[in-house]
């Protein structure tokens, strides 16, 4: 089964999130994430055996710290590939995330569990992904417009859970499968 570790935060900041990427679509091919589906990936373990599903979730509990994780969002950005935008997102700052994170990584190293660990941590709520634009100057004047008029957001996050990733033709189906309530 496709799992990875992810967090997710406010519906408030969800719909925001949905809005801007939805209207994407005005600049070419662009898939926008499903407002239910948006969250902020930890660890992609990828495909894992049922049977890996224990160590996994112990990993999860072992981590410190286990407090609520605040996050400060501050700006619209885009990944490239090859000079092209390719994904959308709004990109945040925590120190107390990437500590919890990076802590999560060596958790499962230590568990010899594999996991995407070629890029380094950025924190990141995708908002679409982008095939093609047709228009790269519009949609380069549309973020800077965006991060003009976004007012810096603090979210905090209370649940790390493991979810299961079924890709279909409609798009990716997420199930939780363990969730993890952090102390306050």
């Amino acid at each position: 089964m496709r799992l990875f570790i992810a967090v997710k935060c406010d519906d408030k900041l969800n719909s925001l999130v949905f809005k801007s990427g939805n209207f994407l679509k005005n600049f070419g091919a662009v898939k926008p994430v499903e407002l239910e589906n948006l969250h902020i990936t930890l660890a992609f373990l990828g495909d894992q055996k049922e049977e890996s599903l224990k160590s996994i979730i112990d990993c999860i509990d072992a981590v410190e710290p286990q407090e609520i994780i605040s996050i400060n969002f501050k700006k619209f950005n885009f990944f490239e590939r090859n000079g092209m935008p390719v994904v959308f997102f709004l990109e945040g700052e925590s120190d107390n995330l990437t500590v919890f994170t990076n802590n999560l990584r060596k958790k499962l190293k230590e568990k010899r569990i594999s996991f995407d660990d070629k890029k380094k941590f950025i924190i990141h709520l995708t908002a679409a992904r982008i095939k093609r634009l047709a228009d790269k100057k519009g949609f380069k004047e549309y973020v800077a417009r965006l991060n003009e008029n976004f007012k810096p957001y603090k979210t905090y996050i209370k649940t790390v859970y493991l979810f299961k990733s079924t890709l279909t033709q409609h798009g990716p189906v997420y199930e939780q499968i363990y969730a993890k309530e952090l102390k306050s």
